[in-house]
């Protein structure tokens, strides 16, 4: 393991490591997101119905999130470089070989290995900003995180532009020779981190970060919040395609939300950075804007409407991407950040599996009414939000009074010392 101390001091001369954490969430977190376009290419080639796309996709998702702890052990075990760089082989030879099929089988156990691959270069790359970074923790990775919001917008672009002048197969063997950028993004990245004399076993399934109330009523925040987020990537264009929006329309409007976030990160980090406002209120301020907007597109039927929703879901989305990480550490302390961060991954990975039922309901009643049950896990997210925050003030609360406390009685102990012993208080 590895001590949550950098044995370094910071310098200008590594920012270059922020910078291709940018470039290389730009690309994992900017393509995955964005699949969802080959939504019809699917359906018309492969005669798979929107359920079947759906658990495509969603298996691409949970995968890279439910590997979250594992990736974390692997990134504590190997560093960043390795880690990257196997993620990278993993996600490019998953999408080449998905170029290669027509079985539906094949394919969704194959998106398993891109899934993986996807989770292991988010993890290793977002850690790895630790090593290197103290002071400026929280800036690096509000900037780094700007990279999917970017990418999103780039990506839904230049991904329907391929998907219609070659075919998804061509795209996504291109797409292949994207992912293996990044290992050259990551070559020059090395461990910055001593180890640490921590028992593997234990400190793999981050026994203290478990017991910890707040945490895990997150966690069950985080498992609603990820219900509704998921089945919004999934069923966001095809709802709208549903609404009378022609696919290519449809494609740029979602990708609005990419832009809106950049907007919703760099306000996130001026108001962690120059505000005093708890951390905690931040992530319910950031719960209240993104499932309140995604669950809206329900509302929404037309052009105006889903533009203006997509941009509000974007700018709530990308505020929570750069208050998850404070919030994390904020509850775990620098010690226990990756194995928090990489349980809450895991709870957002076990939240597609509902994504899947959602697909059904689509099947079955049509895309508004799956998006209708999905909205109560919105609903659902913002409420265990509410009881982790206020449970988390009021513990806070409690140890300031305590320490009040605890230092009125030293106070009077001293008092009574020096009352007690006149000629030692006349020494002094």
């Amino acid at each position: 393991m590895m001590e949550g101390k950098a044995i370094h001091s910071e310098s200008r001369s590594y920012w270059w490591v922020a910078v291709n954490g940018f470039l290389i969430l730009l690309i994992e977190s900017g393509i995955r997101p964005m699949l969802v376009i080959y939504f019809n290419s699917f359906q018309q080639e492969l005669m798979c119905s929107k359920g079947t796309f759906s658990t495509i996709i969603a298996v691409i998702n949970a995968a890279s999130l439910i590997s979250g702890p594992v990736s974390s052990f692997m990134y504590r075990l190997y560093g960043a470089r390795l880690n990257i760089s196997a993620g990278a082989i993993m996600a490019a030879l998953g999408f080449v070989l998905i170029s290669f099929s027509s079985s539906i089988i094949f394919i969704i156990i194959t998106a398993l290995v891109i899934g993986v691959g996807c989770g292991t270069i988010r993890t290793a790359i977002v850690s790895v900003q630790c090593e290197y970074f103290s002071k400026n923790r929280n800036f690096v990775m509000a900037f780094i995180f700007v990279g999917p919001g970017i990418g999103q917008f780039l990506f839904a672009q230049i991904l329907n532009r391929l998907n219609n002048w070659l075919d998804w197969r061509a795209s996504w063997r291109i797409i292949a020779v994207i992912f293996v950028c990044c290992i050259a993004l990551a070559f020059p990245i090395k461990r910055k981190m001593k180890r640490s004399d921590h028992n593997e076993f234990s400190y793999f399934l981050g026994i203290k970060v478990l017991v910890i109330p707040e945490f895990l009523i997150h966690l069950v925040a985080v498992f609603f919040a990820a219900s509704l987020c998921i089945s919004y990537y999934i069923f966001e264009i095809p709802l709208m395609v549903e609404r009378d929006i022609d696919r290519d329309t449809a494609a740029y409007v979602f990708s609005s939300q990419g832009i809106a976030s950049i907007v919703g990160r760099i306000t996130a980090t001026f108001i962690i950075r120059i505000t005093s406002l708890h951390i905690g209120l931040m992530m319910l301020m950031c719960y209240g804007i993104a499932q309140g907007s995604i669950f809206s597109a329900i509302f929404c039927t037309n052009y105006p409407q889903f533009i203006a929703q997509n941009i509000l879901s974007g700018f709530g989305v990308g505020m929570y991407s750069v208050s998850l990480t404070p919030f994390l550490l904020h509850i775990s302390g620098p010690e226990q950040l990756p194995t928090a961060f990489g349980y809450t991954n895991l709870i957002n990975g076990l939240a597609g599996f509902v994504s899947m039922f959602i697909g059904k309901l689509a099947d079955r009643y049509g895309v508004v009414m799956a998006f209708g049950v999905a909205a109560y896990f919105g609903i659902a997210s913002i409420i265990a939000c509410f009881i982790a925050i206020m449970l988390m003030l009021w513990k806070e609360r409690n140890k300031e009074q305590r320490n009040e406390r605890e230092l009125v009685a030293v106070t009077d102990d001293v008092d009574v010392n020096l009352a007690q012993n006149p000629s030692n208080n006349e020494d002094v």
